[in-house]
C-alpha cells in the first residue's frame, strides 16, 4: 500500500512539474529569440509527456511487479517468525 501512495505522490509531483513548465511555456517573454526558446520548451514538454505516457502504460505491470514482490516478502518474513516460535 505504502508503494502505491508513493507512487501516486510521484504522479502528483510530476503532474505539478509539468504544469509549470507549461505555464512557462505559455507565458510570453518578449525576446527576440523567443521563438528559438520556445520550441526548445516545446520540445522538452513534448519529451517528457512521451516519458510520463511510457511511465502510466508500464504502470499496471510495475504495480503489479511491486504488489507480488511485497507478498513474497510478506510470507517469507511471517514464515520466518513462525519457524522462531516454533523453536523457542
Amino acid at each position: 500500500m505504502y508503494l502505491l501512495n508513493s507512487c501516486a505522490y510521484s504522479l502528483l509531483h510530476e503532474h505539478t512539474q509539468y504544469r509549470k513548465t507549461l505555464d512557462d511555456i505559455e507565458m510570453p517573454n518578449g525576446d527576440d529569440n523567443s521563438s528559438s526558446n520556445d520550441d526548445a520548451k516545446y520540445e522538452l514538454l513534448q519529451k517528457r509527456d512521451q516519458d510520463m505516457s511510457a511511465f502510466m502504460d508500464n504502470f499496471d505491470a510495475s504495480r503489479d511487479e511491486v504488489l507480488v514482490q511485497t507478498k513474497t516478502t510478506k510470507d517469507v518474513s511471517i514464515a520466518n517468525i513462525y519457524i522462531y516460535v516454533i523453536n523457542l
